[in-house]
């Protein structure tokens, strides 16, 4: 529960490093009532088409959307229960009931807080948000009267990030205040045009005022995406193609210019996500200079992590982004087992119950994938070669002396070579394995 003491420690923890510890779902989406933990700073969750992994998010965003309750939505800046996520049951035949309340609780740095929907009229209430509010209240008052408070991130890059542009033309941004770095935290669409914005009147501003905190906003930037692009030197906004321009130098020390809009979908995608969390990072916290990456706490939710990647970028991906930034807190899905294997074990939240008894990182991708609910993909071949090899060495295993045996292990023997005969080196570990035991009484 709320206590006073809580807007005197958060100030102090910087809202610790972990935002939301636990997540209760009832009645939401397709959840009838379930309860998840996030264990670590980065947690991925994995499980079928239609398990639930994407409204696992959804109701993330509706428990962080209440601490930006002081702020309204003019901005779009909150995330409610939508009356289409409030989950329906077929009470008799080809007849669907809404079933109520529809609750969103989580608990984490400031204790327990709720939103939920408990009537027809399909209006959110908030009654037990007073342990988040209570805070937020506090900060978003001394943030208007200057003070130097640090202020969380969230952010929300759906499925659509790329293909749903919320728009594709560059203008000059206001200033504003620091809370317009939560515009649009929430939408599931592509933010570019805001991050985008945002460079395009740092640098114009920059040119006119020579000023070396202007400078530093925008070294602070480059730097976060150029440290997850290692192939890229250098970016800068052109003004005559009205766009980010991204420079790297082949070994043949050619230069290559690419406009940010003309890149491919995987390199789009991995600076369209590094982009929105530091534009937003120095945004909502320009008075940490180059240490906004570093110092700005909050939670990212990021729906199939591996979209557009290239598998080399799937390893590296949760890498880069807890050393670009080490305070905030990441929730994502995946479906790609290359992601599975970079991560250990409290890292994950597998929806189809399936146990992974080794950490990721120590066992194969096919192992992996297995845990994933992934039927084997191994060929016919390695399956003929796996079956041969089992019935070989259980021939082993039983033998007692007999003639009959040895015969048959023999033949098994001369079976595995035929599968194996572009495999020396196995042959050889196998021949040696019957030569121990047919010459063991």
């Amino acid at each position: 529960m709320f206590c006073a003491n809580n807007l005197l420690l958060y100030d102090k923890v910087n809202f610790f490093n972990m935002f939301i510890e636990q997540l209760k779902i009832k009645n939401f989406k397709g959840f009838s009532e379930e309860s998840f933990q996030f264990k670590n700073r980065f947690t991925v969750i994995i499980g079928n088409n239609g398990s639930g992994k994407t409204s696992i998010l959804d109701a993330l965003a509706v428990a962080a959307g209440c601490y930006l309750i002081p702020l309204g939505d003019g901005q779009k800046k909150q995330r409610t229960i939508h009356k289409g996520e409030v989950r329906v049951a077929e009470t008799q035949k080809s007849v669907f009931e809404p079933q109520l309340p529809c609750e969103i609780t989580a608990d984490g740095f400031c204790g327990e807080w709720k939103r939920s929907i408990e009537k027809l009229t399909y209006s959110n209430t908030t009654k037990y948000t007073k342990a988040i509010t209570s805070i937020s209240e506090d900060v978003f008052a001394r943030v208007s009267v200057g003070e130097d408070v640090i202020l969380p991130l969230f952010a929300y890059h759906g499925t659509g990030r790329l293909w749903a542009e919320l728009s594709d033309s560059v203008k000059y941004a206001s200033q504003g205040s620091r809370t317009e770095g939560y515009e649009n935290c929430f939408s599931v669409k592509s933010s570019s045009k805001t991050f985008r914005n945002w460079y395009k009147t740092l640098e114009k501003n920059i040119d006119k005022k020579d000023s070396e905190e202007l400078k530093q906003r925008l070294a602070t930037f480059k730097e976060a995406i150029l440290n997850c692009l290692e192939d890229w030197d250098d970016l800068y906004y052109d003004f005559a193609e009205d766009d980010i321009v991204c420079v790297r130098h082949n070994e043949a020390n050619s230069r290559t210019s690419i406009p940010y809009r003309m890149m491919s979908d995987g390199y789009r995608n991995m600076i369209g996500m590094i982009a929105d969390i530091a534009y937003r990072c120095i945004k909502l916290n320009p008075h940490l200079g180059v240490n906004a990456l570093k110092e700005t706490n909050g939670l990212v939710l990021i729906d199939e992590l591996d979209l557009h990647l290239h598998p080399s970028w799937q390893k590296a991906i949760v890498k880069e982004l807890t050393t670009s930034f080490p305070k905030i807190q990441f929730v994502a899905t995946t479906h790609s087992p290359f992601i599975v294997q970079s991560l250990a074990k409290d890292q994950i939240i597998n929806l189809e119950d399936q146990e992974l008894i080794n950490e990721p990182y120590d066992v194969s991708l096919e192992t992996n994938a297995l845990y994933m609910g992934v039927k084997s993909s191994r060929s016919n071949i390695f399956s003929e070669k796996e079956k041969a090899s089992e019935e070989f060495f259980k021939a082993l295993a039983s033998y007692t002396g007999t003639e009959e045996e040895k015969a048959d292990i023999e033949e098994k023997f001369n079976e595995y070579m035929r599968l194996y005969s572009d495999d020396p080196v196995s042959v050889a570990k196998l021949n040696l394995a019957k030569i121990a035991r047919l010459n063991r009484k």
